[in-house]
């Protein structure tokens, strides 16, 4: 009987490629507290220093993640403060790369601690509900990577974009608490092992919140609509939020997606432990397969699509151990290798597929048993 870690040794690997195609920050997030901490101020925090203790903690708690580091530096009582704050001091722990990122790229400056660790936890794209490896930053959500590749809701629009479509300049855009975030220059690897360079800082923001935003600065949504038909690049951009058409306009629009992407681990409150998603190793010897082979996709089995679909797609450890009770390649390969997983039979050659896909073998498969009171034939 395979072990889980025997499980994930034989059939589940990491797709490095996928962490090298957003942004990250290179540099070391700032410590809690500066490191010549005994000569730090013995002052008190002011009128903040007259509350109780508990309000204390309810104020920090709404506080943004870059106050809050902030709030850190300004005495020893503040830094003991900001290091009780349970979701920083997680976030500092488990996840230090990505608060170096949030912080260099101002996404900080928008959203709480708690929040961005709700996140962490959170392993389910906003979109499709399977694994997400990634935080768009601009809406500070979670996504998968085919979702941040094909979905119209993660198509990042720039300040000067949105005051040529909309009518709404950067700072009243700010004064509006629409989160504007930086990219930081550096290079990606595509699927293609190709590198693509930014050179460039742009700033981003959500098309999404801009709309919204945009409904409430003209007063009313039919009143947006006639200005936008006047203008053609407004007209474009809510055609392509409203219907996804045109995933993107040119080349620079997609780099854009990755620009205001960073990576985003996943923390398991059962196991304590850090992930940061695997993929199937069967699936992708399918897609490989299918590939080779050509055969044109018209003629491709139901299975063999829904394999191709989920080759690429990443899994926590615990939705991997369901997938594989599913996937026929590695099923298959388990049997090559006498081996089978924890709680199954071993299942015979003609049973692999039927096992996987629940697909009936014949016509005549037994009826499902009469409950009590059914009605006589």
């Amino acid at each position: 009987m395979l072990t889980d870690a025997e499980i994930f040794s034989l059939l589940s690997y990491r797709r490095l490629d996928l962490e090298h195609q957003v942004i990250s920050s290179p540099a070391a997030p700032p410590d809690e507290a500066p490191l010549d901490f005994q000569n730090l101020c013995r002052g008190s925090l002011g009128q903040l220093g007259t509350l109780p203790l508990e309000l204390l903690h309810e104020v920090i708690r709404f506080c943004t993640l870059h106050a809050l580091i902030s709030l850190g530096f300004v005495n020893r009582f503040a830094t003991v403060l900001v290091s009780s704050s349970s979701p920083y001091t997680l976030i500092a722990a488990h996840a230090p790369k990505l608060l170096a990122t949030l912080l260099a790229t101002d996404t900080a400056f928008y959203y709480t601690a708690a929040e961005i660790w709700d996140i962490i936890c959170s392993p389910l794209c906003c979109v499709c509900g399977y694994y997400g490896q990634y935080l768009y930053m601009p809406e500070c959500v979670r996504c998968c990577e085919r979702c941040l590749r094909r979905s119209p809701r993660f198509w990042p629009i720039t300040p000067d974009t949105m005051e040529k479509a909309y009518g709404m300049t950067e700072p009243m855009l700010r004064r509006a608490g629409v989160a504007i975030i930086k990219s930081l220059p550096g290079a990606r690897i595509t699927d293609n092992k190709v590198s693509v360079d930014w050179p460039m800082s742009f700033r981003y923001m959500s098309e999404r919140a801009a709309w919204e935003e945009a409904v409430r600065w003209h007063g009313r949504e039919d009143v947006l609509m006639r200005y936008v038909n006047r203008r053609p690049l407004a007209k474009q951009l809510h055609e392509t939020r409203l219907y996804g058409i045109d995933w993107y306009i040119n080349e620079e629009e997609h780099e854009s997606r990755y620009r205001a992407t960073t990576n985003l681990p996943y923390f398991d409150q059962a196991t304590k432990t850090i992930e940061r998603g695997i993929c199937c190793k069967g699936c992708r010897e399918t897609a490989r397969r299918l590939y080779n082979s050509h055969v044109h996709s018209i003629y491709w089995s139901d299975g063999d699509r829904e394999a191709v679909k989920m080759s690429g797609r990443a899994y926590t450890r615990k939705s991997f151990l369901g997938h594989i009770r599913k996937c026929p390649e590695s099923l298959a390969l388990l049997k090559s290798r006498g081996k089978k997983l924890p709680g199954d039979d071993a299942v015979t050659d003609g049973e692999v597929d039927r096992h996987a896909w629940d697909i009936p073998e014949t016509d005549s498969d037994p009826a499902p048993a009469k409950k009590d009171g059914d009605a006589a034939p």
